[in-house]
């Protein structure tokens, strides 16, 4: 019986609220997870109690711990770019600082206004990305713009770029209303 190797990977924002950062990691590690996604929410509070996010990170380390990727990105899908840059900036640095070779990226709105200004976007956050060697993963979620699979899908073919791919959230595509015909396809 052969085996592969298994990383335990944790999303902290599921954790309960109540407890400190450097308590949920601490348990996290415990618990044999060994690598961890983080929201801006949790990495402003995370860097409010350590200090940096050169401390944040040094902690991680010291628990072995290593951040799998940031979340999220979702102000690139509106109809202006007020934030979107902001938000995108704040994430890469994060992502390069804490090491994390993904940056997931949604849409939380339940329509796109200017789709070709939004595809531009991600063209242009897909190629800064990739010059600090970090993914874009785009996640759809049923109550948004990008409801399914499928709709993720054409996102990426207008994209066009190498350096974004789809995050399969079992969850999310579970509540989409699509079946396993539509992921084998």
């Amino acid at each position: 019986m052969s085996s592969y190797p298994r990383t335990r990977t944790l999303c902290y924002a599921a954790l309960p609220a109540g407890y400190s950062f450097r308590e949920g990691i601490v348990a996290a590690r415990r618990a044999g997870f060994e690598e961890v996604s983080l929201w801006q929410s949790t990495i402003a509070d995370a860097c409010a109690e350590l200090g940096s996010l050169e401390d944040l990170h040094a902690f991680l380390d010291e628990q072995g711990m290593a951040t799998a990727c940031v979340e999220f990105l979702h102000k690139w899908c509106r109809d202006d770019d007020t934030g979107a840059r902001e938000e995108f900036a704040s994430l890469l640095d994060a992502a390069v600082t804490l090491g994390a070779g993904v940056m997931m990226l949604g849409c939380m709105d339940n329509r796109v206004p200017d789709r070709p200004a939004a595809v531009a976007r991600l063209v242009e956050f897909a190629g800064r990305a990739a010059a600090d060697e970090v993914a874009l993963a785009m996640e759809f979620l049923p109550w948004s713009a990008i409801p399914d699979l499928a709709s993720a899908q054409q996102w990426l073919l207008e994209v066009g770029s190498d350096n974004i791919g789809l995050v399969l959230d079992t969850w999310h595509f579970a509540r989409s209303g699509q079946d396993y015909a539509a992921l084998s396809a």
